[in-house]
């Protein structure tokens, strides 16, 4: 069977599908990169000393709707 995709590149490593960006901000064992979800809506994500990511949204509470 052929691979007709090559997702290699000239050194043999294996191309992701995406670009990787610094982070915003760093500190001891954390580093934060501002983001976008497919919405729109920023959020932070947050990696932490082991590999963690954790992503951070803004909380929003919900608005109810009130009955008479």
């Amino acid at each position: 069977m052929i691979n007709k995709i090559n997702n290699t590149n000239i050194r043999g490593v294996k191309q992701m599908g995406f670009e990787p960006t610094p982070p915003s901000y760093v500190g001891n064992g954390v580093a934060i990169w501002d983001a976008q979800d497919k919405n729109g809506k920023p959020y932070y994500k947050v990696k932490v000393l082991g590999g963690n990511v954790i992503n951070c949204f803004k909380f929003e509470p919900k608005q109810e709707d009130k009955k008479d």
